[in-house]
């Protein structure tokens, strides 16, 4: 089977969401249930108002490490 670019990346491999393997997918979704408890633990913490203020602004970080912004 012909390797395809990964999440256009450019870099050739066979792996994306559509070709997980069962076990693939227990795995990452053990690591989003995972990484969801961590989230509700950091942000225990706040207030509403502060967790969204939070949020902004590391979406605001985020975007501007996008290469396309």
């Amino acid at each position: 089977m012909p390797k395809e670019p990964v999440s256009g990346n450019g870099r050739s491999g066979s792996r994306s969401a559509k070709e997980l393997t069962e076990a693939g997918r227990a795995a990452a979704q053990a690591g989003v249930i995972a990484a969801e408890a961590v989230e509700r633990q950091m942000l225990a913490g706040l207030t509403n108002d502060e967790a969204k203020l939070l949020r902004e602004l590391l979406r605001r970080c985020a975007d501007t490490l996008d290469p396309d912004n």
